[in-house]
């Protein structure tokens, strides 16, 4: 196993447990004992806390050590406003640019998401979501924008999806498309923008019911 390949599946371990509540925000993360239970040495270890650090679950602190750093709903609600905001401005941009071509490959997006599995659902949303903005071109602005996109998806390393929900981003993604064929954009703008504030929303169901279960435990100890 190469080393990035080795850091890269201890993070995804280390995020799962800290997603599914087995350590509380602002726990600390012994190196040690978390070394010996997934069975990896310090090196990829101390590389896994740097890429959860990126993602804003995990805080170094210089000479001692890492600490869980679970995201406030609050910080998630702002972080998708802000890019509802700019993707609703970017969307109507695109859209008075679009070429038949452009429709084409939002079309065959949306086909995509229509029978993936879950496991494929996040990259074909982000499939989706570029190429809806892509007519703009505006290559500075998408790239901010796929930033904020994994600071707010990407820490959540399963997706955190229902088949209610995957029905109600499909009927969302397909009103936006009617849109964007339309060039309405101020319909796209709108649909867009709720779109995106509600997609938050299993995000930040997870963090709450996961400091729910961990204060339920406290209560029981």
């Amino acid at each position: 196993m190469q080393r990035g390949q080795s850091a890269r599946q201890t993070a995804d371990r280390i995020r799962d447990m800290i997603l599914d509540g087995r350590f509380e925000d602002g726990a600390p993360l012994r190196q040690s004992r978390l070394a010996e239970e997934l069975g990896v040495s310090r090196v990829p270890l101390r590389e896994a806390f740097q890429l959860l650090e990126t993602e804003g679950l995990v805080t170094l602190r210089s000479n001692r050590g890492a600490i869980v750093s679970l995201p406030s709903p609050s910080e998630i609600e702002q972080l998708a406003e802000m890019r509802a905001q700019v993707e609703g401005w970017l969307a109507q941009m695109a859209a008075s640019y679009a070429t038949e071509a452009d429709i084409a490959k939002l079309e065959a997006a949306q086909a995509a998401m229509e029978t993936c599995s879950d496991e494929d659902w996040s990259r074909h949303n982000i499939a989706f979501h570029e190429a809806l903005l892509a007519p703009a071109n505006r290559p500075h602005v998408i790239e901010h924008l796929r930033a904020l996109h994994q600071r707010l998806f990407q820490r959540f390393g399963k997706p955190i999806i229902s088949v209610r929900a995957r029905q109600r981003q499909l009927r969302e993604h397909a009103e936006i498309l009617d849109c964007f064929r339309r060039c309405d954009g101020e319909a796209l703008a709108a649909h867009l923008e709720t779109h995106i504030i509600m997609s938050a929303r299993p995000a930040i169901d997870h963090i709450l019911n996961s400091r729910r279960s961990q204060n339920a435990s406290r209560s029981e100890s």
